[in-house]
């Protein structure tokens, strides 16, 4: 297993039990606690499953139950004081693990990943070991002082952007350019409006996003802005005008691959940072 953050693997015989869940309830879940039930040194109490079909909530699985969604993962840590939450690999897709995990974020738990498709998500890792089971140390993810100066920045950068181009949005507004609306889904899978510039000048087109993300809806740096729909698609943390997924998506001059966002959107929650987020601008512009 590889574990993301958290207290070391080593634990003497009078440890208290750990409390966890297994999210995703199928057969590699399955073969997770019955891992850990044979390996008493692991000190685990598993608590029960957590799964994305809403239709096996509330089903036994050898012996456990189904909590929950993942939607609702931060209440099951909340409620059943979780220390601990457990990946198993085969019932989720990589975005669906990075989903819980900021889901849960700020909660405390500590997160293990079994290795399968999301080994390349592994990044500033120490190897610690039980026996042969190699156990990976990550850094941790932004806490709360970064997610609250990332938002001063947002305030501070879009309200010298708005004042400073006042007099060429009137002059837009003048030669014809007119505000049109979008709708584009939130880190929650909601709707959220957002508008822009249609005709006018070019480079005031996007000009009126800083007031969306004066008022919280957009970021500077963030996720792909995706344009709402009825399905479960949708970012994974706040949308931004330019984010790594952005940049790095013009440098190789194609669409990314689903794996790839992935692994540059896990890259930045656990980076995340002012100065990541001032490199992030800095390439973006130039």
């Amino acid at each position: 297993m590889y574990r993301i953050a958290g207290p070391g693997a080593r634990r003497a015989p009078l440890s208290r039990l750990r409390r966890a869940i297994i999210v995703g309830a199928g057969h590699e879940g399955k073969r997770i606690l019955k891992q850990i039930s044979a390996r008493p040194d692991m000190h685990y109490e598993i608590c029960g499953f957590v799964d994305f079909d809403p239709k096996a909530v509330g089903r036994a699985i050898d012996g456990l139950e189904v909590l929950a969604t993942i939607e609702n993962v931060r209440d099951v840590i909340r409620v059943e004081r979780i220390d601990d939450v457990i990946f198993s690999s085969d019932r989720l897709t990589n975005a669906q693990i990075l989903q819980t995990i900021i889901r849960a974020r700020g909660t405390g738990v500590n997160f293990r990943i079994v290795p399968h498709e999301v080994e390349y998500i592994v990044a500033k890792s120490t190897v610690d070991e039980i026996d042969a089971v190699p156990m990976l140390d990550i850094t941790a993810f932004a806490g709360p002082l970064d997610l609250m100066v990332k938002r001063l920045f947002d305030i501070a950068a879009s309200v010298v952007i708005i004042i400073l181009s006042m007099p060429f949005l009137l002059l837009n507004l003048a030669v014809g350019a007119r505000f049109r609306t979008k709708k584009i889904a939130d880190a929650n899978g909601k709707g959220v409006s957002v508008s822009y510039f249609e005709k006018g000048f070019g480079f005031m087109k996007g000009i009126p996003l800083y007031f969306s993300i004066l008022i919280g809806r957009l970021s500077i740096v963030g996720s792909e802005i995706m344009e709402y729909d009825t399905d479960d698609l949708h970012p994974i943390y706040k949308p931004g005008l330019t984010g790594l997924v952005q940049l790095k998506s013009r440098e190789k001059k194609h669409e990314l691959t689903s794996k790839e966002k992935d692994y540059y959107n896990l890259y930045y929650i656990k980076n995340q940072s002012i100065v990541t987020d001032l490199q992030i601008i800095i390439k973006s512009i130039f």
